[in-house]
């Protein structure tokens, strides 16, 4: 499983449009036909149906919106809060003393 095509599934669901998702992603349709195919593929099962010129999300695929969008949002927060660890301008300092020092 590849983080782009997930990545790529979240905003085709939220699009429901292959060309505006493809235009938002900056890639093109095919590629993002491609992926969205390779990830069907690997799952078993489809994501989406089509709508006359759109599509939108099986109920399976609603399903696993929900567990895509936890996971990215997860893995962010993650990247989120290593930046903010690294950074020296923010953060706490721990400091340690023994009693005697202390006084």
């Amino acid at each position: 499983m590849n983080l782009r095509h997930l990545i790529f599934f979240r905003e085709l669901a939220r699009t429901q449009h292959m060309a505006k998702a493809a235009e938002n992603l900056d890639i093109s349709q095919p590629s993002l036909s491609y992926a969205i195919k390779k990830l069907e593929n690997e799952l078993g099962v489809p994501l989406f149906e089509p709508e006359g010129r759109n599509i939108r999300l099986t109920p399976l695929g609603k399903t696993y919106l929900n567990y895509i969008d936890k996971s990215l949002k997860t893995l962010n927060d993650g990247n989120t809060l290593i930046k903010e660890l690294i950074n020296p301008e923010k953060g706490h300092v721990n400091l340690g003393f023994t009693y005697t020092l202390g006084q």
